[in-house]
Order: C-alpha cells, then structure tokens, then sequence
C-alpha cells in the first residue's frame, strides 16, 4: 500500500471517527429539550426520546414523526452528512429490557468523495445511556 493510501485510508477514518462520536454525543446529551418538542416521550433520557413504556402504543403511531425528528436534530448538529441519504430506522424496541436498537445509514461529506456510513446504537431507556452496537 502507498503512503497515499495509507494517508486517504487514515482520513476516511479519522473523518469517520469524528463523526461516530458526534452523533453519539447528540444522542447522549441529556439537556436538549429544547430542540426535541416531541415531549410526550421525554423523561430526560436520549435526545430526550426516553419512551414511556406506559405508552407504547403512542410510540407505535408515532414512530415516523419521531423518526422525522432524530434525523432534523442529527443534521442540525452534525453538517457532514448528507440528508437526502440518511435512513433512520428503529431495529427493536424491547419493553421489558427497556432496550431500543436504531440504525443510521447515510454518506459522510469528505473530500475528494461521500463516504458510506452504517452506525447501529443501543439505546438503553431505563438510564438514558446510547452505546454504538
């Protein structure tokens, strides 16, 4: 491998790192009510999405808005994505473990091309803590 591989190997995931971090920081940050009004499932957990598992069924019709609403607050934050190809999904919500699974799929910005993206996080409701799966 060249030293320019090696250099635009590193930079990719550099690029990638940063960005894996800053969405995991969106996602824990535990102070962001203001630009999540979707508060019918706040309890001060992930981006304040913590899901009132009494409610479940609401989360259930609802779950395209706030879908909708992860993505708007993850652009907001973090600029290097690309929006017209990011898909938010909710892999598995268990109501026992109190567990959510999402999946981000997107292209990062980077120069001299977009940079595929696939990040899988663990939501853990009962503390509010976001881990990358």
């Amino acid at each position: 491998m060249s030293l320019c591989e090696k250099l635009e190997k590193n930079y990719e995931k550099n690029i990638l790192n940063s960005i894996i971090r800053n969405i995991e920081s969106i996602l824990n940050n535990n102070s962001t009510r203001v630009i999540l009004p979707v508060t019918m499932f706040v309890n001060d957990s992930v981006i304040n999405y913590g899901i009132d598992c009494l409610n479940y069924s609401q989360f259930e019709s609802n779950e395209l808005e706030v879908i909708n609403q992860l993505k708007k607050n993850i652009m907001i934050y973090e600029t290097r994505l690309v929006k017209k190809t990011m898909k938010l999904d909710v892999q598995e919500f268990d109501i026992k473990s109190g567990i959510l699974m999402l999946s981000l799929q997107c292209e990062a910005i980077a120069i001299p091309t977009t940079l595929p993206l696939l990040l899988k996080f663990e939501v853990d409701l009962i503390s509010g803590r976001v881990t990358k799966s």
